[in-house]
């Protein structure tokens, strides 16, 4: 007996082609998808504020006096809170700050965590002094005596060198004092570089710098050609110890269970940052009781595993994680810190081993806050809006956030965000075409897999038929 192939080619032609045409349809749509973005990309200014799920007014703080003095702040700043952490990118990629009109406002999104500045001191030159022979020098006048600085870099010409190096500060330009004396080294070796061209003093406010460089005295012979050489950069610097903005806020502090860390008895509470994706580096905890000595241990609540589920990891703390109040000693917040996480849901692991349970009435967390700044808009009707939940943005660059100094004067004047909203404009992006039919893949699998049951049953009774022809004319 033959086996029927022409049946089989039919039904698995069938099954192929339903398969192929999702397949295709799919595929279309995937490209019809592509084409868009990069038609929106060559389109990037202006974007569709439609694209963002959510805004929050923004109110611009009127000036103290209708007159504008060159006190007056031109800048606005705000500080990001809960509500566009819980519904914008973790990276805040995705803000966008519209004004009434909306047009695009430019602004610097900045981490205000602590941070040593280092700033130039403008300064003009004078006195260059360059001979064939013996030492070169300049002066440079700071225009002014009130900027306190305490380094200067000095570069010069040539590679190989230890030059001894003398820099003197006057304040009328006549008598001169010592601010450091060292020496500038270059060195280069293969892949071995030494190149020391900056000196650090005792801060300094004097007008006038003065710097003389000597020759290398390690020359045997003098060559004007290989010898000579010339300052070609000086720069007066000066540090700043920026301390910084923390945002403080109230955590909500669930009730204490029982607990075990590291099979020891314990205490074990839940602290609700209050949203999404907030930032979280420190804790202050106002325990009422008057004497203990606990060890801690904070952990931090992440997706994990390949269904998403919630559970607590571990963070590693950066400070100390003994929680110690000696007799006699003031009542003041207990503080643990630790590697910045962005969690809604913090827990608090205490080892009490055979004491009583610590008394902990309130809990507040901190981290360095997440500042806006833009320049102040024109005199015009309603507040800005910043929008942000859109996971499809890209990162803003603004010449405006490059072109910012790092220490802002006058300081910005400081907005209060409203409370976020839901943008009523808002459009999803489309979605692919197995995302809006979800259930078509699964009729078309079904309908494939019908098909090979069908074509298995005909093969199976082939078989039999001709194993049984085979038998009878035995």
């Amino acid at each position: 007996m033959v086996i029927p192939t022409r049946r089989v080619r039919l039904l698995l032609g069938v099954a192929l082609l339903s398969l192929s045409a999702v397949t295709v349809r799919s595929q279309e749509e995937s490209e019809s998808n592509v084409a868009e973005t990069i038609a929106n990309a060559e389109e990037a200014t202006p974007e569709l504020q439609a694209r963002w799920e959510y805004f929050v007014p923004v109110p611009v703080p009127v000036p103290i006096s209708a007159a504008k003095t060159d006190d007056s702040p031109t800048l606005v700043d705000l500080i990001l809170g809960r509500d566009v952490f819980a519904h914008a990118r973790p990276d805040l990629a995705d803000l966008r700050l519209y004004d009434t009109s909306g047009k695009t406002i430019p602004y610097a999104l900045r981490y205000r965590r602590p941070q040593s500045v280092r700033e130039r001191v403008p300064a003009s030159e004078f006195n260059r002094a360059e001979p064939e022979e013996g030492p070169s020098e300049l002066t440079l006048d700071l225009q002014r005596d009130d900027i306190q600085y305490n380094e200067i870099k000095i570069v010069t010409s040539g590679g190989n060198f230890r030059r001894a190096i003398e820099v003197e500060g006057s304040e009328d330009g006549k008598t001169w004092r010592k601010l450091v004396a060292a020496h500038l080294i270059r060195f280069e070796h293969e892949k071995q570089k030494i190149d020391l061209d900056s000196l650090t003093f005792a801060d300094s406010r004097f007008r006038y710098v003065r710097v003389r460089v000597q020759p290398d005295p390690n020359r045997v012979t003098f060559d004007r050609e290989r010898d000579r050489f010339r300052i070609t950069e000086v720069n007066v610097l000066r540090h700043v110890e920026d301390p910084g903005e923390r945002l403080i806020q109230d955590g909500t502090l669930q009730p204490r269970e029982p607990g075990r860390t590291y099979g020891t008895p314990g205490s074990v509470w839940i602290i609700d940052l209050g949203g999404d994706n907030v930032p979280c580096d420190r804790i202050e905890a106002d325990i009422a009781d008057s004497e203990f000595a606990r060890d801690i241990l904070i952990e931090a609540e992440y997706p994990t595993g390949p269904l998403g589920q919630l559970r607590f990891t571990y963070v590693g703390m950066t400070g100390e994680s003994l929680w110690q109040r000696k007799p006699g000693v003031p009542k003041k917040p207990l503080i643990a810190t630790f590697g910045e996480v962005q969690t809604r849901r913090l827990r608090l692991r205490v080892t009490d081993h055979r004491n009583p349970p610590l008394s902990i009435r309130s809990i507040k967390f901190s981290a360095p806050a997440r500042q806006v700044v833009f320049a102040r808009p024109a005199d015009e009707p309603g507040e800005p809006r910043l929008f942000f939940g859109n996971p499809l943005a890209e990162l803003p660059v603004y010449d405006f956030a490059r072109n910012l100094p790092t220490k802002l004067a006058p300081p910005p004047a400081r907005s209060e965000l409203k409370s976020a909203a839901r943008n009523p404009d808002f459009v999803p992006p489309p979605q692919p075409f197995t995302e809006r039919f979800p259930w078509l893949i699964y009729v078309v699998l079904s309908s494939v897999t019908v098909v090979l049951a069908g074509v298995i049953v005909s093969l199976s009774r082939a078989a039999i038929s001709i194993h049984d022809t085979n038998v009878a004319d035995a």
